[in-house]
């Protein structure tokens, strides 16, 4: 912003200073003159200097801005990922709340074919010991077919003894009186021998069914223990079958609270994956948004490069200017004017020096209004 030179010639300046110098007389008029154009001097330079301080406070405070902004830049990059942190955990937790819902789900089914092949095993034995019960009963049937058997031939046998006592009686009888008749002997010898053959049989076969007799009531009395214990085994598959079905049912009403927990444990996966999703578009925009603040940051600090070269500009200007016043005014000590002339010449200079302050002061303020602008738009992004 070098806008002194493009301004102000001092060559001219000084030229007609020394010119309108040789035709003044009073001195002290010019010694007056001096001194005020010395006031006004000091005010110009206290203006510059206060221009310059507010162009030094608005640098500090874009810079403070700017500072503020990238902080507030890296909180929001230290919060978007300790966000992402939380999702990727929720998610792992919710990934492995389906697993080991997947494997409870998996252990239920499993107790449960196991519980069904028990009972299928249950059942066969049920069935077993209902026809080794139907088969006791038909053997008890038979046991009694052959107590009425044994009975039978045991009155038989009583009725046969007392036949055969008899017949012996009369025979002792009929030799002790008559002598009997050769065919009446051998007669009654036959019947004799006859009923001891058939005392004989008859004895031998009430001595097969005793003997069957005791192994059917071995057999029955085994039967009967194994009917027992059958019933005693029956009833406690009872209970276990009992047992079993309340397992099952609560083995089903687990599968369902696992189905359940899964059902929810996916839809909330599926939330936490949009919710990732869009938490992940956000920090991708707001990533392009840090990208865009640190290109505005690079803008940024090239301008403040700028406004410092042009300060160290301003400040080597206003040294020259500083000089050159002051050898145009040690030229005008020594020179001789008219009052007149220099009046017009100091106010030609003051309306220069006004435009050069006004000038100097619409510059730094448009530049100061335009770094705010800038830094409150990086402000709005950060937001």
């Amino acid at each position: 912003m070098d806008f002194y030179d493009d301004d102000l010639n001092f060559s001219e300046i000084d030229g007609d200073l020394r010119t309108s110098v040789r035709s003044n007389e009073n001195f002290s008029l010019v010694s007056s003159t001096s001194t005020a154009v010395s006031r006004e001097i000091d005010h110009l330079r206290s203006e510059i200097r206060h221009i310059a301080e507010n162009a030094t406070k608005s640098k500090e405070k874009a810079l403070r801005e700017k500072k503020i902004a990238e902080n507030n830049s890296i909180i929001e990059r230290k919060k978007n990922k300790i966000a992402e942190d939380k999702l990727k955990q929720v998610a792992e937790m919710a990934e492995q709340i389906r697993r080991m819902s997947d494997q409870k789900i998996k252990q239920s089914k499993d107790r449960i074919e196991q519980l069904k092949d028990e009972l299928s095993r249950t059942k066969a034995k049920l069935g077993s010991y209902e026809d080794q019960s139907s088969k006791l009963e038909r053997c008890k049937i038979r046991i009694s077919g052959l107590e009425d058997t044994l009975e039978r031939v045991k009155s038989e046998k009583s009725k046969a003894m007392a036949e055969y006592q008899l017949e012996r009686e009369r025979r002792i009888r009929g030799e002790n009186r008559l002598t009997p008749e050769a065919d009446f002997n051998n007669e009654l010898q036959t019947r004799t021998h006859e009923l001891e053959f058939e005392l004989k049989e008859k004895n031998k076969e009430v001595q097969n069914l005793d003997r069957r007799f005791n192994e059917r009531g071995e057999k029955l009395a085994e039967v009967t223990v194994k009917m027992n214990e059958a019933s005693k085994e029956n009833i406690r598959m009872k209970r276990r079958l009992e047992k079993i079905n309340a397992t099952n049912k609560e083995m089903n009403r687990e599968a369902a609270e696992s189905s359940g927990d899964l059902e929810k444990a996916l839809d909330a996966l599926k939330t936490l994956k949009a919710e990732l999703k869009t938490k992940s578009e956000i920090v991708k925009k707001k990533n392009d948004q840090i990208t865009a603040l640190e290109s505005e940051r690079a803008e940024l600090v090239e301008n403040i490069d700028g406004i410092r070269h042009n300060e160290r500009i301003q400040k080597d200007s206003k040294a020259d200017v500083e000089r050159r016043l002051v050898v145009a005014l040690q030229d005008h000590a020594i020179a001789q004017m008219t009052i007149k002339e220099l009046e017009e010449k100091l106010s030609e200079r003051v309306e220069l020096f006004e435009g050069l302050r006004e000038k100097v002061e619409d510059d730094a303020k448009r530049e100061n209004q335009n770094a705010i602008e800038r830094i409150q738009e990086d402000l709005k992004l950060c937001k």
